[in-house]
């Protein structure tokens, strides 16, 4: 069988991006799995930053980088073996899923979704020229609504996601715009809620025809794995308007909303203009919110929290990095 062309659906938590991956994936010329990381580790073996570990992460880049020395092709051919490596690994599970009738034989696609490829999204258009990218956006409010739904019970935790909601955002945003000539990119609003315009475009960047059924096909689609949405899954089995409101709610206190306008101002007029928000508009949206008291009193008590939370975790981090740094030596954890 042939090999695939994978597809790279790029975007944060918690913005719809399981639900558009089980409709792409309803199409039979895609195939796909839960979220498979393959690629972050091996495209983060050649950063010296940004990884605590066992080993001491410093080192291995310093060996690797030694070793691509000796490469006929140097980085290049490093790189080139990794994307060898993982186009074998993409052409196996489709065929896995091909037995299953999951996907055609020959299928055309594999669909990656993996949330934190923010974390190395120029290395992937680097590693994959011909492969097709996908953003997804979905307004803020929403987002940060979901996140604490979906993983606090509607508690404060979103001192837990700052790489996702700062970095990675930041990450995304500038390379929508650096591969805005190789990518396409769409808003979860408009996939819900103007599927019939929404989608078609969408098929027509992967070079494939766009079947209204797969609106209702995807519910069929059953992503094995213990990373996605899975109570997403379970929940929706059809696209519908009212989750696009559903936000709210969960943000309808004075704490939530005053956190949320200095995110919005953080994020800036011109980036929620690349996402296709408007910054006035989501600003009166959160302004016309009736605030009450659900969720107050604990807000007030986890967000003071937060701050030494983050503030230890970076420090203890920092302390472990320096003393391997110093010692060469492995630093047991906390």
């Amino acid at each position: 069988m042939s090999d695939v062309t994978p597809i790279f659906l790029l975007s944060l938590p918690r913005c719809g991006s399981t639900l558009t991956q089980r409709i792409m994936a309803s199409h039979l010329q895609i195939a796909t799995t839960s979220e498979p990381w393959i690629l972050l580790p091996q495209l983060y073996s050649l950063r010296a930053e940004g990884v605590y570990a066992e080993y001491w992460h410093r080192a291995t880049v310093r060996g690797i980088e030694d070793f691509c020395e000796e490469l006929p092709g140097k980085r290049a051919d490093y790189l080139r073996v990794q994307r060898d490596a993982a186009q074998r690994l993409y052409t196996l599970a489709r065929d896995r899923l091909a037995e299953r009738d999951e996907c055609a034989p020959d299928a055309r696609y594999f669909l990656d979704k993996s949330i934190r490829y923010h974390l190395v999204v120029d290395e992937l258009f680097e590693l994959y020229p011909d492969a097709k990218f996908v953003f997804l956006w979905r307004n803020p409010l929403a987002q940060i609504a979901s996140t604490l739904e979906a993983w606090s019970q509607g508690n404060w935790n979103l001192f837990l996601f700052r790489a996702d909601l700062y970095e990675g955002l930041a990450n995304l945003i500038d390379a929508s715009t650096k591969f805005a000539d190789r990518s396409i990119t769409v808003r979860y609003e408009d996939l819900a809620g103007d599927p019939e315009s929404t989608w078609p475009v969408v098929f027509e960047h992967l070079g494939l025809t766009w079947d209204s059924s797969q609106l209702e096909n995807f519910a069929r689609v059953d992503l094995r794995g213990r990373l996605g949405d899975s109570v997403g899954m379970r929940s929706y089995d059809k696209l519908e308007r009212a989750p696009l409101d559903k936000w709210k709610a969960t943000l309808a206190n004075p704490l939530r909303k005053q956190w949320c306008r200095r995110y919005l101002r953080w994020i800036g007029r011109d980036r929620l203009a690349t996402m296709g928000y408007d910054l006035d508009a989501l600003q009166e949206e959160l302004r016309s919110i009736r605030s009450g008291g659900r969720h107050l009193l604990g807000d007030a008590w986890r967000r003071p929290m937060s701050v030494p939370f983050e503030w230890l975790e970076l420090e203890t981090l920092k302390d472990k990095l320096r003393a391997a740094r110093a010692r060469r030596i492995v630093v047991p954890h906390r």
